[in-house]
């Protein structure tokens, strides 16, 4: 984990809510969570989607596609413009996840500065051209 990781994670409400953010759970049948995505405020009319995860024994099995589909409506019901995203290539169901949701990767000349070592993916999703 990096230095961001830890803000995030260990102070969501401050780091996440109070900034303007949003914290999204996947419940199954019973309540109990299975799955979570956040919203963080990034620049002007786009949020950064962070730490997504769902449970290991539910990955594959639609959860994560249903944390997307539901992210991207909370975005749009905000009038966000776009969405972005910086992830690993090692996470090759993750990325491609993404990439069916829409998001398209960045060329390295549109490419921000990272605060994570790791981030090696650079992803945006346009909500206003998106469908």
């Amino acid at each position: 984990m990096e230095e961001k990781d830890r803000l995030l994670l260990e102070q969501p409400q401050e780091k996440i809510i109070e900034a303007g953010g949003h914290i999204l759970i996947a419940e199954d049948d019973n309540g109990a969570a299975i799955g979570c995505v956040s919203l963080v405020p990034y620049s002007e009319g786009v949020l950064e989607l962070a730490k997504m995860a769902v449970g290991n024994d539910l990955q594959g099995k639609g959860v994560g596609s249903k944390l997307m589909a539901a992210t991207v409506a909370k975005a749009r019901e905000l009038g966000v413009k776009a969405l972005y995203l910086e992830s690993n290539s090692q996470l090759g169901p993750a990325v491609r996840l993404y990439e069916r949701t829409g998001f398209h990767h960045l060329t390295a000349d549109r490419r921000p500065t990272s605060p994570y070592e790791r981030a090696d993916v650079f992803m945006r999703l346009d909500l206003e051209s998106a469908s």
